[in-house]
């Protein structure tokens, strides 16, 4: 019978964020339909005109989906509730990337808040290059459980022998800090404008780990 050892390798590591993940949604609402749509598309006219003026290229806001629903809400009339339609609601999601400058970072923003589309949004930090960041924790991972195999072995008078087999999970990498600002003046209703309070923004390092199992041959 063919003996074998199965590890649970972990790599472990910690990267600076590069670049800059900032989504949105812009939603409008009207009883009809068609002045929904008019209004939610002249929003996203100004913030891509506010992102362009800020010195980003015209394409840079990219939608990543678009929804209607119908909003009905209901009222009490003679004891009954009665369903009333209220209007459309239509909500698009968008985002921009760009490499991690606090400069940049504070153009872009005050773009949004300075656009009039009463856009909400938030900033994630992550990496450029997400492929190499994930390349380094598995060979981190492949490292610590060839190691944990060969203490186990030495302790307990065996020998590794040759890989047999790896099991990995192959999802998505999650390499990204998220970030809310909310930005107002002195009365709390007007975004300010952020050039100022945005230059030492100094993001965290993210903390990544990643796992998987490895079996060996004992000799």
């Amino acid at each position: 019978m063919e003996r074998t050892i199965t590890v649970n390798g972990v790599g472990k590591m910690s990267v600076k964020p590069d670049y800059v993940v900032i989504s949105m949604t812009i939603e409008a609402k009207d009883k009809k339909y068609d002045e929904a749509m008019k209004i939610l598309s002249d929003k996203i006219d100004r913030m891509q005109a506010s992102i362009k003026a800020a010195g980003f290229a015209k394409d840079s806001l990219k939608t990543t989906s678009f929804n209607v629903d119908t909003d009905y809400s209901y009222v009490s009339r003679k004891n009954v509730a009665e369903r009333v339609f209220n209007g459309y609601d239509c909500t698009t999601e968008a985002k921009i990337e760009f490499d991690f400058e606090p400069e940049t970072l504070a153009k872009a923003i005050s773009a949004i808040t300075e656009s009039l589309a009463d856009a909400q949004f938030n900033i994630m930090f992550t990496v450029k290059d997400k492929d190499a960041v994930k390349g380094e924790l598995l060979a981190k991972a492949a490292e610590n459980a060839k190691k944990s195999a060969e203490i186990l072995c030495r302790a307990s008078g065996a020998k590794l022998g040759k890989l047999v087999s790896i099991n990995y999970n192959w999802n998505e990498a999650h390499i990204f800090t998220t970030v809310n600002y909310r930005m107002f003046d002195e009365y709390g209703t007007v975004p300010m404008r952020c050039e100022a309070k945005m230059a030492d923004i100094s993001p965290d390092d993210i903390d990544l780990s990643d796992s998987a199992a490895f079996v060996w041959e004992i000799e």
